[in-house]
């Protein structure tokens, strides 16, 4: 006798009765049992508490289930009473927040219990590596009630499985891994908070829209869990104010309907007509939030990998809870100050603003494809578009001077829209608008365009990308205005503005743009750790954003776009040879020559005296630096990410080295503490610095010494190059330091006795570019070592009393 059954109950703390939840359709439980009547049974159950029953047994009549109520803690003495009453030999178990269980994997759970209990008595038995949510356990019915018996720990008796898997020593339990094709474990499709429910109605919108919401595979939940949209969701904030026009709302709903994305609109928005425009925009209503979700309803899990905002001016308010809940992109943001924005992503031109962005590029704008051949020979026609909101009612004004000046006009407005306006821009000769997209649209469509000056910020916009714009004053006499209309329209070769038809081109869409930059990553101060208020921003460029630590001033990484580099044996070799001419290994011994200084500095700050003194070289690569401190008489010893650098330095070089990250490495053939640690262009690289200062202070023995290299930002290139300084910085260098601020930064660390090395000194990278070897060369090199302006530094520093 083989039984099915599904625990639930509604009283959830984390999510209160998730289990009637409406998951597109269906309540939550109402999916689980559909799932789980595929597993062939003679009998299936939901097992509920007391309080649960009344809400639950009308959805278990309805597909088909018997329904049992028992005690709401000891669940395991409900499973006991269904076995007694159902005469089970085996229980399949599952849970009721897990709509996306593999009910392929249960019926081959039931079978592979059953080949292994023709050989041996088996109590449990459960594949592991499944996605969480989506695996059951295999349940002995008649050895049950003496596990129950067995137990009074309240734990074993909430979750049932652990009776058996807790006491292995009486119950034969049996963990196999899952096949390849269900093992997953790094997956999750439970739903156990709010952001587990998201999740869960993004994977059955689209389960839905491909037609197999009640059919649906463990194959087909694995795919959708790849998709972009589930493993990196995307939240939009367009502004829904009233005077702010409809632009930022259309644009936002355009963007989420292609990404699969959310849109937020508050409960106050105050924009007319917002929800006629949603209506049409075809988003599901899952896709509409309401309500921000605040760090404990989602369990201090952000909901969202990237959330989008397009406010033009974004209230300081909500910039501040927005950046609290994930990396925050402004789209054409206009606010004095944008260190809220992780990113900021310029797209319709706008020379007035004076903050730099991370990028500006116009080609985002979406042209028509609907193109006139040629101007027209004359004005006959005029689309009147100012806005869906236009509270001045500049369109009706203009509509009316149009038609003064005898053309046929189509008015735009909320009440009466132009469905697919942009492609049909090219059937007018004339578009009267404001500074925006639709201008830009009209343009490339070949029309004229006049402009209207909604505001003085638009105005100047306007007239600084050489559009036409009328300015306010004349939009408050119809006859004044009519004129305006008559001395342009005669004049039309102003009205086309010279844009190149082909521009944008063959460029990645917007949408797809937004949905790279969801991979992207906020990283915090690598030694203050982060802040609830973002520290100011000193550089922003396409691919990563810069901010200066308001507690240590230390400069840092703070958003990254694109993938973290591996370290990989090309990066010793292909990469390093595009830098430097050769092979790492080919320049083996200039890098130990380099390791022969470094080791006689140390040599001078140790308190040690020489003869078994051991160092260990953080990021020894293969091993130039090792191979120069054994020869100064030290007990040398590596430690590297590199599978090919570690094994190239012990069995070329015969020197003991580990393969493991720092700091969290956990040393078996090296010792725990030294008497010098070293790291050679490696610091830069760590995104939490913090752990590995203390780390080192903590394995290098009193009065022993600690010594890094590492770019200077206060070097030549970033005093006379900022911008190229920053812009060619590697993404994997997290930390910029300055020679000064790092002695500060030490001494919380227990570090003493500094000296600090200028070098990578370049006379070619000053102003006024020295020819090489001449007088002002030679000159420019002394000033460079004198005011220590290398691009690079070493400090050596002393290891006093480690502060913890």
């Amino acid at each position: 006798m083989t039984v099915v059954v599904v625990q639930c109950r509604l009283g959830s703390s984390r999510l209160p009765g998730k289990g009637l939840l409406d998951l597109l359709g269906k309540p939550v439980i109402a999916r689980v049992l559909d799932v789980m009547k595929r597993v062939e049974a003679d009998s299936y159950y939901l097992a509920t508490d007391f309080d649960s029953f009344p809400q639950l047994s009308p959805v278990a009549a309805e597909y088909g289930w018997k329904c049992f109520a028992g005690s709401p803690d000891d669940v395991l003495s409900r499973f006991c009473h269904i076995a007694e009453e159902s005469g089970a030999d085996i229980i399949v178990r599952a849970t009721g927040d897990n709509p996306f269980l593999f009910s392929d994997a249960a019926s081959a759970s039931v079978s592979r219990y059953k080949e292994l209990s023709r050989t041996e008595e088996v109590d449990y038995f459960t594949y592991s590596g499944l996605p969480h949510g989506s695996g059951v356990e295999i349940l002995n019915g008649r050895r049950l009630l003496l596990a129950a018996q067995n137990t009074s720990s309240p734990y074993d008796h909430e979750h049932v499985g652990p009776a058996f898997y807790n006491h292995s020593e009486k119950f034969k339990c049996i963990f196999e891994k899952a096949p390849d094709k269900w093992n997953f474990p790094e997956k999750r499709t439970t739903i156990d908070t709010p952001v587990d429910f998201k999740r869960a109605e993004r994977v059955m919108c689209l389960l839905k829209k491909e037609g197999r919401e009640n059919s649906y595979t463990s194959v087909d939940i694995l795919d959708v869990l790849e998709k972009d949209f589930i493993k990196r969701p995307v939240l939009f904030v367009p502004s829904v104010e009233a005077g702010h026009g409809t632009g930022h709302l259309r644009r936002c709903l355009d963007l989420a309907k292609q990404l699969c994305a959310d849109i937020f609109i508050p409960e106050e928005a105050s924009l007319p007509s917002f929800s006629s425009i949603i209506t049409q925009s075809g988003l599901s209503p899952y896709q509409i939030i309401r309500k921000l979700p605040s760090l404990s309803e989602s369990d201090v899990i952000t909901p969202y990998s990237l959330i989008v905002a397009d406010y033009f001016q974004l209230p300081p308010s909500l910039a501040e809870k927005l950046w609290a809940l994930a990396p925050v992109v402004a789209l054409d943001e206009g606010a004095p100050n944008t260190d809220y924005c992780d990113y900021l992503l310029d797209i319709i031109p706008s020379s007035v603003l004076e903050r730099k962005a991370n990028l500006k590029d116009e080609s985002f704008i979406p042209l028509p494809e609907n193109r006139k051949k040629s101007h027209p020979a004359a004005l006959r026609s005029a689309l009147v578009c100012i806005g869906g909101e236009d509270p001045a009612g500049f369109t009706s004004m203009c509509s009316q001077a149009c038609r003064s000046c005898g053309l046929d006009v189509r008015e735009v407005t909320a009440e009466n829209p132009v469905i697919g306006l942009r492609e049909k821009l090219a059937d007018f000769d004339l578009v009267v608008t404001h500074y925006g997209f639709t201008a830009f649209e009209a343009c490339s469509a070949g029309c004229a365009v006049i402009l209207v000056e909604t505001s003085p910020l638009h105005r100047t916009l306007s007239e600084s990308e050489g559009f036409v714009c009328i300015p306010a004053a004349a939009l408050k006499d119809l006859s004044l205005l009519t004129n305006v209309f008559s001395q342009l329209i005669s004049k039309k070769e102003i009205l086309f503005r010279n844009d190149d038809a082909e521009a944008g081109a063959g460029q990645e869409s917007l949408s797809d743009f937004i949905r790279q930059l969801s991979a992207g990553s906020r990283l915090p101060c690598p030694i203050c750790g982060g802040s609830s208020v973002p520290d100011d921003v000193i550089n922003r460029s396409k691919l990563k954003t810069y901010r200066i630590c308001r507690n240590c001033s230390t400069m840092y990484l703070s958003w990254i776009f694109g993938k973290e580099e591996k370290y990989a044996e090309s990066y010793f070799f292909d990469e390093y040879k595009n830098q430097y001419g050769k092979t790492y290994l080919e320049d083996f011994e200039n890098i130990k020559a380099q390791g022969k200084r470094r080791i006689s500095l140390i040599n001078k700050l140790s308190s040690k005296p020489s003869g078994h003194r051991r160092i260990l070289d953080v990021g020894c690569a293969f091993g130039p630096f090792l191979s120069a401190a054994y020869e100064a008489g030290w007990e040398a010893f590596g430690l590297d990410v590199s599978d090919a650098a570690v094994s190239y330095v012990n069995e070329k070089l015969g020197f003991k080295a580990e393969k493991a990250p720092f700091p969290d490495c956990n040393l078996k053939t090296i010792p725990s503490t030294y008497d010098a640690l070293s790291m050679w262009f490696v610091i830069e690289h760590f995104k939490d610095l913090d752990s590995v200062l203390k780390k080192a202070a903590a394995m290098i023995c009193e009065g022993g010494v600690f010594a890094f290299s590492t770019p200077s930002a206060s070097g030549v290139s970033a005093l006379f190059s900022r911008e190229s300084f920053f812009f060619k910085s590697p993404k994997d260098h997290f930390t910029l330091l300055e020679m000064k601020k790092c002695k500060k930064i030490l001494k919380k660390y227990g570090f003493t006795k500094f000296r600090c090395v200028s070098t990578g000194h370049h006379p070619e990278r000053f102003p006024c570019h020295p020819k090489k070897d001449s007088l002002s060369w030679k000159s420019i090199s002394l000033i460079s070592r004198l005011f220590k302006l290398g691009d690079t530094f070493e400090l050596y520093c002393v290891k006093d009393t480690y502060k913890k």
